[in-house]
């Protein structure tokens, strides 16, 4: 059964690497919440709860964000990332800081900031997914995260290049 946990994790990195490629905020946005959906089995199935938490919260933090930028639904969510694991009974709380900067990506920032800061989420996922044995994700981010940095070098060096051109 353990296999079938696995296999949730390879489809949801399917979903997220996807919508890190892609140039459409609200596309990427959209491919993101149905990750956090396939993750959020995998990590409750795995016994890592506040982990399964934070990508219910991730994938509701998104919708939002979609809908609206107000500065106090991001600050609701901040609060919500700080308090939940006061309130669960499990011990991985590393996932509860991409609560912080997940929501700092979608909320106030936009275009290459919010992937670099969505980046940055991946690599926290990436310390606690190996911290906690959640080997299929601690692939899945880590190729999230190359993916993210391959965009923003990519991004930063087409930028160069259409700037010489303009010079």
């Amino acid at each position: 059964m353990l296999i079938n946990y696995h296999f949730l994790a390879a489809i949801a990195y399917f979903f997220v690497i996807s919508g890190i490629l892609i140039n459409d905020d609200v596309l990427t946005k959209k491919l993101i919440i149905v990750a956090c959906i396939f993750n959020a089995f995998y990590f409750h199935f795995l016994g890592l709860h506040i982990s399964s938490v934070m990508m219910i919260l991730t994938g509701i933090r998104i919708l939002t964000s979609i809908h609206t930028k107000h500065f106090l639904a991001g600050f609701f969510f901040i609060i919500l990332a700080i308090v939940a694991p006061f309130y669960l009974e499990s011990v991985d709380y590393i996932s509860a800081i991409t609560g912080i900067t997940g929501t700092i990506a979608v909320f106030w920032l936009k275009g290459i900031w919010m992937r670099t800061f969505i980046i940055l989420t991946s690599f926290i996922w990436v310390i606690n997914n190996y911290f906690y044995g959640a080997y299929v994700a601690f692939f899945g981010e880590l190729l999230v995260f190359s993916m993210g940095i391959l965009k923003i070098l990519h991004h930063n060096l087409s930028k160069n290049i259409n700037n010489d051109i303009i010079d």
